[in-house]
């Protein structure tokens, strides 16, 4: 895994907290059996998270509204 620092992801993903639940939520996708959207032979779904991150094929995307209840 390519050793990037916060601040190259946050160029990504301008606010920490959606960098950090953005990343969990595909963590726990790979971990439940979801395939990689990259070829890689990384195996730690952190490290594909971050991999797949780094690469584009993962994004944040804004909520179209309020939450609801």
């Amino acid at each position: 895994m390519p050793q990037l620092t916060n601040e190259e992801y946050l160029k990504k993903i301008s606010n920490d907290y959606i960098l950090t639940i953005l990343v969990s939520r595909r963590v726990n996708e790979l971990a439940r059996g979801s395939r990689p959207l990259i070829e890689t032979k990384l195996t730690n779904p952190i490290e594909i998270a971050f991999e797949e991150l780094r690469l584009g094929k993962i994004e944040a995307k804004a909520d179209e509204g309020p939450p609801t209840l």
